[in-house]
């Protein structure tokens, strides 16, 4: 019989603990062992075996602190049957090709995550993938990052399930949004195991439970978008998709152009990130403000209304009110408004 922790210092995944019972020649001894992540590598403390479970777990989780150079108040143990799998870094990578190169330059292994390997930027610009493979209406591709976005403007407005709502389909910005029959055919179980490990190191990246796509109101948040998605994107047919009783938003969806929705995706994300994961605030502010000069040495503006409705929505976490104003009017609104970025002089 055995348990497991994630360790949390700062907020920030950091390594797991993994504490056996009943072992020993007596069968009555804890016995308690840290794993590390440092710069990549795995390392383990000591195992270290008593008969109580608190003096067990304490002396581990204390040369773990010992091991980081931490305060081993500053250290947060949180309940996860799977955190070794999370951090599970015995295989050397080094000579596996199967990776690809993502915009910041560095190598991904989308079918072998670990918590290092998550960067902001890769899935801000990787959620630009397209939505039902391309096959919306219209000049524009609807993209899944437009998609998570209204999304977290959906049903539960906690910090928390608004992150796990715009995050629950991160894991496509590399392993690309896979059309559900495609999904369901025989022989796409590796794939979609991938997805789910991916999503859940992601989620715990992000301060959040590392099952948190399948919590909170997010599938709900989802089937809304889903039948919104329907209504206003896909052309009119008398084919029944997969049952959805759900009804659409008020709103209709207007679609982004790609630099819009790389805005709203890192503004909406770090306004979150100040309550759910403050360590990823700073990252998300430079990567917000570089986007920013990068539309703009394009000559791609954004009216001053969506500037400052990205700083308010860092302020509340709430409900509309706090999006921007072109995010708002997709789905909150009734307004069609276009949500596209603007030209200078448009």
């Amino acid at each position: 019989m055995n348990k497991k922790y994630t360790l949390h210092v700062g907020g920030e995944l950091a390594g797991a603990l993994s504490v056996d019972y009943n072992v020993g020649p007596k069968k009555f001894d804890v016995a308690a062992q840290a794993h590390t992540l440092l710069e990549g590598a795995r390392v383990e403390t000591p195992v270290f075996i008593n008969r109580s479970y608190r003096t067990a777990v304490r002396a581990a989780t204390a040369a773990y602190a010992h091991h980081l150079k931490c305060d081993l108040a500053a250290i947060e143990l949180r309940d996860d049957p799977c955190a070794i799998d999370l951090l599970d870094h015995t295989e050397d990578r080094d000579h596996d090709i199967n990776w690809q190169q993502s915009r910041v330059g560095r190598r991904v292994w989308s079918y072998d995550t670990r918590p290092q390997d998550i960067h902001l930027a890769e899935l801000a610009y990787g959620l630009r993938e397209g939505r039902f493979a391309c096959q919306t209406l219209g000049l524009y591709t609807y993209a899944v990052g437009q998609h998570s976005v209204h999304a977290s403007h959906l049903g539960d407005q906690s910090p928390k399930a608004r992150m796990a709502k715009l995050l629950h389909d991160a894991h496509e910005a590399t392993l690309k949004d896979m059309p559900k029959p495609l999904r369901n055919h025989p022989g796409m179980e590796d794939y979609n195991a991938a997805c789910d490990a991916r999503q859940r190191v992601i989620n715990a990246w992000a301060g959040l439970d590392p099952d948190a796509h399948h919590m909170y109101d997010v599938k709900e948040a989802d089937m809304i978008m889903l039948a919104t998605e329907r209504r206003d994107l896909m052309a009119p047919s008398e084919h029944l998709w997969t049952k959805n009783d759900h009804t659409p938003a008020e709103g209709r969806i207007s679609v982004w152009d790609q630099p819009f929705t790389v805005y709203a995706f890192l503004a909406t994300f770090r306004g979150l990130a100040k309550t759910v994961c403050p360590h990823r605030y700073d990252e998300a502010n430079a990567l917000l403000v570089e986007h920013i000069k990068l539309c703009r040495e394009e000559d791609i503006h954004f009216s001053l209304d969506e500037l400052a409705g990205a700083a308010k929505l860092t302020s509340s976490g709430g409900a509309g009110t706090s999006a921007p104003t072109a995010v708002r009017s997709a789905v909150v609104n009734s307004s069609s408004t276009s949500c596209r970025s603007k030209a200078a002089g448009a």
